[in-house]
């Protein structure tokens, strides 16, 4: 019997209650389920979803940890097996993800030894070791037949295209999805955690697209079939950014939604720190947020924000002219131009801020350099052509 399995029966064991208690709360129909899992050393939870469910009732602080240690116990031929992979990968649980991938590749069984090796393809893909053309050749070497992968194969690149703003690529990679495929699915936790990635990704994709609605849309959707706390923290962060130009109240509650919903996991936190740092900025508003030791570009370029808005502009452009241009990426050479516009009031600035805006592939942020041009007196006509 597993560690996690006997701590579960001894704190049931001491609450007779709690056994029914959880099972209500994890959605089952009767606490049988969990009593003949319990019960049986070998036995394992058809749908992971009830284990993480669970997990995250009777120790919320302990999640990652003790499930980690439990996946490492299941059989690697076996189902379960297959959906700790999906929940190490799902949630940037590395060390594990490549313990299992190990594991199952190993295992004599077809369907985890093809799970493995699309997972690690992902694996090295998200580290940079493979581009999307070696993962593409690679990937046409393996014969893949179970319907998972036959749609995870295609997710796997939609993280790259994003990253990339490749969004034509993304939308057509989205439309060679088969959700029927997705929906057929015999684990609730895969379906949902695919379908939550799938979702995401399209709102990601609209908010760069700056269609503020479909963005909201998505992330609605997304929300009510997952509290996996990276969809959480990101689907708050998104729809927050939705609103950063309207509204600073909406915008600050659903970025504070975010930070409540990964207080057990803070390597969401820093975005969205980051994201309430900005608003805070822009809206001259008091910021909490400021990382005033960190040497990170995006945290100077806040620091220099927040220098700009209190008056001292001298201070923030010798914070801009600290960092080495050559080691900012185009999106965050858009935001330095935006905000030494900010301190000369000179339109060319705002339209560098525009040309890097346009190419890192970005129209959401291309509203605040399009709004100082607007205050400097340009046409309408001009900041329209600018927003497309």
């Amino acid at each position: 019997m597993s560690d996690l399995k006997q701590m579960m029966k001894n704190k049931f064991d001491e609450n007779r209650g709690l056994l029914k208690e959880v099972a209500i709360a994890v959605g089952l129909d009767s606490s049988s389920t969990l009593s003949k899992w319990l019960d049986d050393p070998r036995k394992e939870l058809a749908d992971f979803n009830v284990l993480v469910s669970t997990v995250k009732y009777l120790y919320p602080d302990k999640e990652y940890d003790l499930i980690s240690e439990h996946s490492l116990t299941l059989d690697p031929k076996k189902q379960a097996s297959r959906q700790a992979l999906e929940y190490a990968d799902v949630n940037h649980l590395g060390e594990l993800a490549d313990r299992l991938i190990i594991r199952l590749k190993e295992a004599k069984n077809a369907t985890s030894n093809e799970w493995a090796a699309v997972y690690e393809l992902h694996r090295k893909l998200s580290t940079g070791e493979y581009s999307v053309l070696q993962a593409n050749d690679r990937l046409c070497g393996i014969s893949i037949k179970s319907d998972e992968m036959k749609v995870f194969s295609k997710v796997m690149f939609l993280y790259q295209y994003l990253n990339k703003r490749e969004f034509n690529r993304l939308d057509e990679t989205i439309s060679y999805i088969n959700m029927d495929l997705v929906e057929g699915f015999s684990s609730e936790y895969v379906k949902n955690s695919y379908r939550a990635r799938i979702l995401m990704l399209k709102a990601n994709a609209c908010l760069f697209d700056r269609k503020l609605e479909e963005t909201r849309k998505y992330v609605n959707e997304c929300l009510e079939i997952t509290d996996t706390v990276r969809f959480l923290a990101f689907g708050y962060m998104n729809m927050g950014n939705t609103y950063m130009f309207e509204s600073y109240d909406k915008a600050k509650e659903f970025f504070l939604k975010g930070l409540e919903s990964c207080q057990h996991r803070d390597i969401y936190k820093y975005e969205l720190k980051l994201s309430l740092s900005f608003l805070a900025n822009y809206w001259g508003k008091e910021n909490k947020y400021l990382a005033e030791y960190s040497d990170d570009a995006d945290d100077l370029q806040e620091i220099a924000f927040w220098n700009i808005k209190n008056g001292n502009k001298e201070k923030a452009l010798e914070i801009l002219n600290s960092t080495n241009k050559d080691d900012l990426d185009n999106f965050q050479l858009a935001f330095d131009s935006y905000f030494r516009g900010l301190i000369t009031l000179e339109k060319d600035h705002f339209y560098d801020s525009i040309e890097y805006f346009i190419l890192a592939g970005d129209k959401f942020y291309r509203t605040a350099p399009l709004i100082e041009l607007k205050k400097l007196g340009e046409s309408e006509r001009s900041l329209k052509i600018f927003a497309m």
